[in-house]
């Protein structure tokens, strides 16, 4: 995977689990459960700081 492709894939995976974590915390779970398995799932795919922290925060968001 090349460098771009890299920096897309986890820059959508940071920006879709701030999106689960935005829905969550408005009460739209059902939509926010939608995100939160597309941002898990990217997570497999993508490792980062940020995004460890972004889906920490998801997680808390979630409970």
């Amino acid at each position: 995977m090349d460098s771009q492709t890299s920096n897309r894939a986890r820059s959508k995976a940071i920006d879709t689990a701030q999106l689960a974590t935005v829905l969550y915390r408005q009460g739209t779970r059902e939509e926010a459960d939608h995100y939160a398995r597309t941002a898990a799932d990217l997570s497999t795919v993508v490792r980062s700081a940020r995004l460890n922290a972004a889906m920490a925060e998801l997680r808390r968001a979630q409970a």
